[in-house]
């Protein structure tokens, strides 16, 4: 990974890879390449569009206003892919094109895109978090409604 010490943290900055995802007292952390355990969150509001019929897409970061957008870039996409991952877990990913300078492929978990924080590493507790992001959990609900005509909802590239 490429430092840019003058980029802000989570915008126009390489990700961190993630070697594994591991279940620590329920909660999902990302192992990077050095060993380092990094407390993993999805975006709460995604359960409202996710819900919603119709559902509505929540744009990626850039396109949030921007007294917002230092607080969302902290929150950084967790790329793909990664080979291991606790046994119960449904791991996809979802191409963010268009997402201006964090357009690599996220990891979605259970239905849900995951982000980390970088250099965050404290034991995630509820409630030791912003608002907004919670910590990723083992056994989280998949999100999402089916349409009546068959159809998942939402479709794919949607959170911050």
């Amino acid at each position: 990974m490429t430092d840019r010490s003058d980029a802000e943290p989570g915008k126009n900055k390489p990700p961190m890879t993630f070697k594994a995802i591991i279940q620590n007292e329920n909660y999902l952390y990302g192992v990077s390449a050095e060993g380092k355990e990094y407390p993993l969150y999805f975006f709460a509001p995604l359960a409202d569009a996710y819900s919603n019929i119709p559902p509505y897409a929540v744009p990626f970061s850039q396109m949030w206003p921007e007294y917002t957008q230092k607080f969302i870039d902290r929150y950084i996409p967790v790329p793909s892919p990664i080979s291991v991952v606790p046994a119960g877990l449904t791991i996809t990913s979802q191409a963010r094109t268009g997402a201006g300078g964090r357009d690599w492929d996220q990891v979605i978990c259970n239905g849900w895109p995951l982000y980390y924080v970088q250099d965050d590493h404290k034991k995630v507790k509820k409630g030791n978090h912003p608002t907004m992001f919670e910590p990723a959990y083992f056994g989280m609900p998949t999100p999402g409604v089916e349409s009546p005509d068959g159809v998942e909802i939402p479709g794919p590239s949607l959170g911050p």
